[in-house]
């Protein structure tokens, strides 16, 4: 399968919109293309988005595993909540996402978080 990430080095510079896109056009192509927010911070409307362009039926758990209310960068959220985010649960949810969607055609379009490099846990760095 092959994926698309999106990515960008800031919030609010069009990640989520871009993503939508890329996931409607997909699909309706024919492609069955789902979104992914591995982490989002402060709300879940990132992640109600991806869910508004792509299946219906995925939940925001399956689109986005990890949610923190603080509105920060992921590390400090989680700090700041007394949790750790758990690279475990985002590798089994993309798991899961790509196995779902493992047809030969199908598409995710992970959404990057923030920053090309950017701390999400102890040990743990996306770019």
């Amino acid at each position: 399968m092959r994926n698309f990430i999106v990515t960008g080095t800031d919030t609010e510079v069009g990640k989520t919109y871009v993503s939508c896109l890329i996931v409607k056009s997909l699909r309706e192509a024919g492609i069955n293309a789902a979104g992914f927010k591995p982490v989002a911070c402060g709300d879940r409307q990132d992640a109600r988005l991806l869910r508004e362009a792509g299946p219906k039926d995925l939940t925001l758990d399956e689109l986005n595993p990890v949610f923190l209310r603080n509105a920060t960068c992921p590390y400090v959220a989680a700090r700041l909540e007394n949790t750790k985010v758990d690279e475990k649960v985002i590798l089994r949810a993309y798991d899961a996402l790509s196995a779902a969607h493992e047809d030969g055609k199908s598409r995710l379009a992970p959404e990057g978080i923030s920053a090309i490099w950017l701390r999400i846990s102890s040990c743990l760095f996306f770019w």
